[in-house]
């Protein structure tokens, strides 16, 4: 139970992003920096998908 319960907010975190990532090609990624702000760690993946 514990691994299992340990990636419930990894999948809740690849949701926000991916939402994140939808609303960014609509609103001129202000969403997208909140989400650099919050997550610091996944600013490789954000740099690279929006290049």
């Amino acid at each position: 139970m514990r691994p299992f319960a340990l990636k419930i907010p990894s999948i809740a975190m690849n949701l926000i992003f991916s939402l994140t990532c939808f609303f960014d090609s609509y609103l001129n990624r202000p969403f997208l920096m909140t989400w650099e702000l919050l997550s610091s760690k996944n600013l490789w993946f954000v740099v690279r998908t929006t290049r």
